[in-house]
């Protein structure tokens, strides 16, 4: 157990820190966007993704929309700087001079899962763009939750027209699920991320694997 009194303050400073100062992270997961209209039945769609960084190495970024088989995106850095990207629906792949022009294209398709946490990873880079914790206000830190066996600090604030909740786990300070809540237009939009930060020393996740499907 952590006996540091923390603030919200202090736990985005140490997330921060942790994220930017790492050399090498992986982590799989899960988006999940559900729409809710006061005259129809909420629909969801979900996008599964891995993230694989090293610092100056090799980068992979992969995600897929559920029940999507032409669906899978990928964006790559080999070990020389080499970038590339990849999207099943036109089968075709891209070069391009900068990583993060590449994951900037991604954003849009992935619901900000291809820039969520490179923004934080690449905080030595001055082309990375604001992270999370910076388009959020009114931070509070509220009563620590258990995500999937990991004790974590739990902040919500108010974020751009509606509210969001990000739990960070208490020992690594990394991000284990982020929660956004909006209302456009009289549409209820629930965004949740599902992030699960893992470590292995097989270099497999950082290969350029194009010209695949998605099992659905």
């Amino acid at each position: 157990m952590n006996n540091v009194r923390e603030t919200a303050a202090t736990v985005v400073q140490k997330t921060e820190y942790a994220y930017s100062t790492t050399s090498r992270y992986l982590d799989s997961g899960k988006l999940v966007v559900t729409v809710t209209n006061a005259l129809k039945t909420p629909t969801s769609t979900a996008i599964y993704y891995r993230t694989a960084y090293t610092t100056k190495g090799p980068f992979n970024f992969e995600f897929y929309k559920l029940g999507q088989s032409n669906s899978l995106f990928i964006v790559n850095r080999d070990n020389v700087g080499n970038t590339n990207c990849w999207w099943g629906i036109n089968d075709k792949t891209r070069k391009y001079d900068h990583l993060l022009d590449a994951l900037a294209e991604a954003q849009g398709i992935s619901t900000l899962t291809s820039t969520m946490i490179p923004k934080f990873l690449f905080a030595r880079d001055g082309k990375r763009g604001p992270n999370l914790f910076k388009e959020m206000y009114d931070l509070i830190l509220l009563q620590q939750e258990n995500i999937n066996g990991i004790e974590c600090y739990k902040i919500s604030a108010s974020y751009k027209t509606g509210s969001a909740i990000v739990w960070i786990g208490q020992t690594d300070f990394l991000i284990r699920k982020v929660e956004m809540h909006q209302i456009m237009k009289g549409i209820d939009f629930l965004t949740e991320y599902f992030i699960t930060p893992y470590q292995t020393t097989n270099d497999a996740e950082f290969r350029f694997r194009p010209n695949r499907s998605i099992k659905v």
